[in-house]
């Protein structure tokens, strides 16, 4: 039924986003620290500006891949009301999905911070 296949995609969902928050904070993280530590020894700047081309892409996709969540949650939102047990799994969806979309947003913002790092670097390094 309906109600159990959004039962299982919130499932799923919750689940993905429980590897997925650990795992994308250690990575900014370790990425953020690897940049503070390569800050001394930046001396290619076309290494420097294709980093930030990298994640800037980066960046790109993950408002690509919250777009298109946004676009489902929308989607399951204009579902017209069944049952109860539709109703619920509908609700609980949208929730997988809201907090999958904050997942996005934080990984966004974490994003743009590494990349205003770069050009704090780029600025100190190679300003006149």
């Amino acid at each position: 039924s309906v109600a159990n296949d959004l039962d299982k995609y919130s499932t799923r969902l919750n689940i993905q986003i429980n590897v997925l928050r650990p795992s994308r904070s250690k990575a900014l993280n370790a990425f953020s620290m690897a940049l503070l530590r390569l800050d001394k020894d930046f001396s290619n700047i076309d290494m420097i500006n294709d980093v930030e081309t990298k994640i800037l892409e980066f960046i790109d996709s993950t408002y690509i891949a919250k777009e298109s969540m946004g676009n489902m949650s929308k989607a399951i939102s204009e579902q017209a009301r069944f049952s109860v047990k539709f109703n619920r799994a509908r609700k609980k969806s949208l929730l997988s999905l809201e907090r999958l979309q904050s997942e996005f947003d934080r990984t966004i913002q974490t994003a743009q911070n590494i990349v205003e790092s770069i050009s704090d670097i780029k600025e100190r390094r190679y300003s006149d």
